[in-house]
């Protein structure tokens, strides 16, 4: 799998759950920073910074460090992003099942998209479990052409 496309996905879902329980899982925070070696040098930097605030300072902390992480790792610009993100314009959903997945459940068809109260809401689009990307229970639709509401 991508690892931008992981560390993505884990980040959009550690901001569903700080959302929720106004704090980070220490599973995710160790995931995070063993997926900084993985990526670049700056998202490293950003990544480590992150692990910094959040366990030497405040286990809330570190949110917009994490969303410009997870801007440079989706290559989405985010200058104005606050006021379309927090409007009512669809987010992206690349994501559709794989033969795999109909093998398992005959009634999601591979191809069709996922519908998306399977995913989770990120900041520019939904993801789904990372789990069933490993799996191979759905991929990323490449032929789509994914445009970012922000």
């Amino acid at each position: 799998m991508n690892k931008n496309i992981e560390i993505a996905t884990l980040i959009n879902e550690m901001l569903g759950y700080c959302r929720l329980n106004n704090c980070f899982t220490s599973e995710s925070v160790d995931e995070l920073i063993l997926l900084a070696d993985f990526a670049n040098e700056e998202v490293g930097k950003l990544i480590n910074k992150f692990h910094y605030i959040n366990t030497k300072i405040v286990d809330s902390g570190g949110i917009p460090v994490l969303k410009q992480v997870l801007e440079m790792v989706s290559g989405t610009n985010n200058d104005n992003c606050a006021a379309a993100c927090d409007s009512n314009i669809p987010k992206a959903n690349p994501w559709v099942w794989t033969e795999l997945a109909e093998n398992l459940k005959p009634d999601r068809k591979a191809g069709e998209t996922v519908p998306v109260g399977y995913l989770f809401e990120g900041y520019s689009e939904y993801y789904p479990y990372r789990s069933w990307i490993r799996n191979g229970y759905v991929k990323r639709n490449e032929q789509q052409k994914v445009e970012s509401a922000c």
